[in-house]
């Protein structure tokens, strides 16, 4: 039995955008799966823990940062629930409701989160700083949507996220161009820290 999916945003993404992501980057349109692969994340069962572990809850991730929300995070000896482990994960994306970019780029590699997230590894040399970013921009939130679109629940499939088209290869960058752009992310990443901390101290 074969299974169609008729939704026009579903099919918009793929017959008329040919599932390309519009972000202007260096090359030609290559999928993510170029850059990207899938991590099999452990599962960790629910129940009393060999040891006291750092858990990660969605709730937890700041929107659209790529981190983890400063104290969010804690540590537990027992879970009511199963979990997987982020051990050689790059980017830890969450396969509910992605458009609201709550992923973590290179996630505390001891800790265990929600089995409603995906592991990624960053493959031929590409920063998992570079992918996460860009996964995070306004036409990949838009993008998420048009996946999940016509599905009765609000999930996508990785094997289509990776099927996606972006015209981001590094090849034809010069590597110090691509340096001044990673330092560039890490220079806005410290204002954005010491910004939301700012703002925290306000409720203190």
């Amino acid at each position: 039995v074969v299974k169609v999916r008729i939704d026009p945003k579903y099919c918009w993404l793929w017959y008329k955008q040919h599932g390309e992501v519009m972000v202007r980057g260096y090359g030609e349109y290559e999928p993510l799966s170029t850059w990207l692969s899938v991590v099999n994340m452990d599962k960790v069962h629910k129940g009393p823990l060999q040891e006291t572990t750092i858990l990660i809850e969605l709730d937890s991730v700041q929107s659209g940062a790529g981190r983890v929300t400063a104290g969010a995070a804690e540590e537990v000896d027992e879970i009511g629930s199963d979990k997987v482990s982020f051990t050689g994960v790059d980017i830890a994306i969450s396969k509910l409701r992605p458009y609201l970019t709550k992923l973590i780029i290179r996630p505390d590699q001891c800790a265990i989160g929600s089995s409603e997230r995906v592991g990624l590894k960053s493959t031929d040399g590409v920063s998992p700083l570079a992918i996460g970013y860009m996964s995070m921009l306004p036409q990949f939130k838009e993008t998420y949507r048009r996946l999940m679109s016509g599905k009765q629940h609000p999930r996508f499939d990785i094997k289509e996220l990776l099927e996606l088209e972006v015209d981001v290869n590094p090849s034809s960058a010069k590597p110090e161009d691509i340096n001044a752009i990673l330092e560039r992310i890490n220079d806005l990443e410290r204002q954005i820290i010491n910004a939301r901390l700012s703002i925290d101290d306000l409720y203190l």
